[in-house]
């Protein structure tokens, strides 16, 4: 499998639940470059040494510390951030559910619908599961130790990783 490593954990939640996204479907889902997205979302992305991939890739110049990017879903990835470090990197997946797509905290997700209701239950079973309140979930949220200037940091590792290939 085609492995993308990086220096920390905090850039494979980057990577891993906006980057990966934002190639495929997001800023730059119309690159004029033929499927440049895909070996991007196929590979497994970790932490590890040396950083970069070990797979052949259409493109690699995508500028993860762009303005209009960062205007857009820079507050959601330091929110992911911050819940992989409160929690863990899995419970990132989860406790998304708990923002808007600005990355704001919300709490439990209010919409109706069978989606929104399974969601909702997902959400509670992980915070019943490890003993978290949504409390908690939100102090969390607003912790200021990561923030925009160590976001930019790690985009920038990341922006300089991936155009790393290691054989």
């Amino acid at each position: 499998m085609a492995t993308l490593k990086l220096r920390t954990q905090s850039q494979v939640v980057l990577f891993k639940h906006e980057l990966s996204g934002q190639i495929s479907d997001g800023h730059w889902e119309n690159l004029n470059v033929r499927d440049h997205w895909q070996a991007w979302c196929e590979c497994d992305v970790e932490v590890g040494t040396p950083v970069g991939r070990d797979f052949w890739v259409r493109y690699d110049r995508y500028n993860f510390c762009a303005k209009d990017l960062l205007d857009v879903v820079g507050k959601r990835m330091i929110a992911y951030v911050r819940l992989a470090k409160a929690f863990s990197p899995e419970a990132v997946e989860v406790l998304e559910g708990v923002l808007d797509l600005d990355g704001n905290y919300t709490g439990l997700p209010s919409y109706e619908g069978k989606y929104w209701e399974e969601k909702r239950a997902k959400i509670q079973a992980w915070l019943d599961e490890h003993n978290v309140t949504l409390e908690r979930v939100s102090m969390a949220l607003s912790d200021q130790w990561y923030g925009q200037k160590e976001l930019l940091v790690d985009l920038r590792e990341i922006k300089k990783a991936i155009k790393i290939r290691n054989r």
